[in-house]
């Protein structure tokens, strides 16, 4: 039961895997972990982790946030910008990033879920789908604990670990700059974490997999790129 995450479990050679070794297991032996993972899926403890490392994160750089946030809105309408408080953009940062993070794994999983089952014809169980979509999406987590301090230390949000850096000139929410940081180190990590998972689950070629991971993960990307075109 959900409740009881934390305790152990079989696999499949007698071993024995739980929520919380599989935090580090995701990064040093996915496929194995995936193997006993895909008999008892595991989905509370992963998505506290990404949830705590994500308010930290937004938390503790907020100021920073709701600086670089009221000089885009001063750019648009300046009246507009004076007038609203800094707490106010303050907790809408924190919350909208912390929900956009906890959320964002039960859409990729809807979306692998629809492709392994429905288009290629796999069997497999929702759980076992965002089991997998939460373990890699640790590993993209991970990234912020990463850039934290880069950013502190630059006292800037303009860091990345992606082709972003050749970009920098540009603000970072042109189309030019946030198409580049989807070429990043944790994203290209995360999307390879998933799609061991996904054809472990599935029994798939990694092949597929890979197809799988690039039909969810990387269609929310293409779309978020696609967003900043819609932007005034």
């Amino acid at each position: 039961m959900e409740d009881h995450e934390v305790a152990t479990a079989a696999g499949p050679s007698g071993g024995k895997v739980s929520s919380l070794s599989g935090l580090w297991q995701v990064f040093v032996g996915p496929t194995a972990f995936f193997e006993r993972l895909r008999k008892d899926p595991k989905v509370l403890v992963p998505w506290v982790v990404i949830g705590v490392i994500c308010f930290l994160f937004f938390w503790f750089n907020a100021d920073m946030f709701v600086e670089f946030q009221k000089q885009v809105m001063a750019e648009r309408n300046p009246e507009q910008a004076a007038q609203i408080p800094d707490i106010a953009l303050k907790i809408s940062i924190v919350g909208g990033g912390l929900l956009m993070m906890l959320l964002g794994p039960l859409l990729t999983a809807a979306l692998a879920f629809f492709w392994g089952n429905v288009v290629f014809a796999g069997k497999a169980k929702f759980k076992q789908i965002l089991s997998v979509t939460l373990y890699a999406a640790v590993v993209f987590a991970l990234g912020f604990l990463v850039l934290w301090p880069m950013m502190a230390a630059k006292h800037s949000m303009a860091v990345s670990l992606s082709l972003a850096v050749f970009a920098v000139e540009q603000p970072i929410q042109s189309f030019t700059y946030v198409a580049l940081s989807k070429i990043g180190l944790f994203y290209i990590w995360e999307f390879v974490v998933a799609s061991i998972g996904y054809a472990v689950i599935y029994g798939f070629p990694k092949s597929k997999g890979y197809l799988i991971s690039l039909l969810s993960l990387g269609l929310i990307s293409i779309l978020h790129v696609l967003s900043t075109l819609l932007q005034p």
